[in-house]
């Protein structure tokens, strides 16, 4: 197989070698399971989920590696084909796919779609995973502090977001921190660490995460403020979020707002 190295060379130098192509020799030269992975997810993106499903059942076949399942059940998920991302996940444990553990993290994301996956589960089947890549315990760990939030146990919480942030930025992780300090009344570093996704989202999109983080620290009255702001950007309340919706339809709202005009 040509090494990686090389083919970034090549990749650098000659930028008008076909990727795809590429792709396609290194695994019929090398037969890897990263490179059959790799031509998977290609063959999704060039040609699309056909294609790429009769593909990915050619090469599991031949690597019997769940690392197959997991690129074509991830792209099943990300177009809501959530059965069928499952079937794949039940074809690679019938077959005895000894790298299993690739497929917690697409558990994981569709544990709110498949009844069978239950989340708190597998967030702790993750952490006691001690050969799991990087980015999946990552993945459990922020998970796991949400899961914490939601019992109100903001201490064990808090302990894993800091950990997170120690090692790297993370927004997600910096959202749920800014929540904790709204409970506690912190607003200056709530509004800091708020304002780093700024960048990332739309008026509206931040107007209502926001909202959503002061909802979830009790303070309603502050979360109508940033809810008013999203709704006279354009926000519909059936856009997004069960608790928006709420407080959208409430009187208690309405009196806000009649206030506000």
């Amino acid at each position: 197989m040509l090494p990686l190295r090389l083919l970034l060379l090549v990749c650098r130098f000659f930028p008008v070698v076909d990727q795809y192509a590429l792709v396609k020799w290194t695994w019929k030269v090398g037969r890897t399971t990263e490179d059959g992975f790799r031509l998977v997810m290609m063959t999704v993106e060039k040609f699309g989920l056909g294609a790429g499903r009769a593909l990915a059942h050619e090469i599991l076949q031949e690597t019997r590696s769940a690392m197959i399942v997991y690129g074509i059940a991830h792209a099943e998920r990300l177009e809501k084909n959530y059965d069928a991302a499952k079937e794949w996940i039940d074809l690679a444990e019938e077959m005895g796919c000894e790298d299993c553990y690739h497929l917690l993290s697409v558990k994981l994301g569709m544990s709110h779609k498949i009844a069978e996956y239950d989340h708190g589960e597998i967030v702790e089947e993750m952490l006691a995973c001690n050969y799991l890549p990087m980015e999946y315990t990552h993945q459990a760990l922020l998970n796991k502090a949400y899961l914490l939030f939601k019992e109100r146990q903001y201490p064990k919480a808090e302990e894993i977001v800091d950990h997170i942030l120690r090692i790297k930025k993370d927004l997600s992780a910096e959202y749920l921190k800014a929540e904790m300090c709204l409970i506690r009344n912190e607003d200056t570093l709530a509004k800091k660490l708020l304002a780093k996704s700024r960048k990332h989202l739309s008026e509206i999109d931040y107007n209502v995460n926001v909202a959503l983080a002061y909802f979830a620290a009790d303070r309603v009255d502050e979360s109508m403020e940033w809810i008013y702001k999203a709704v006279r950007g354009g926000y519909k309340k059936e856009q997004g979020h069960p608790a928006i919706k709420y407080i959208i339809e409430s009187d208690r709202f309405s009196e806000y707002c009649a206030m506000r005009n």
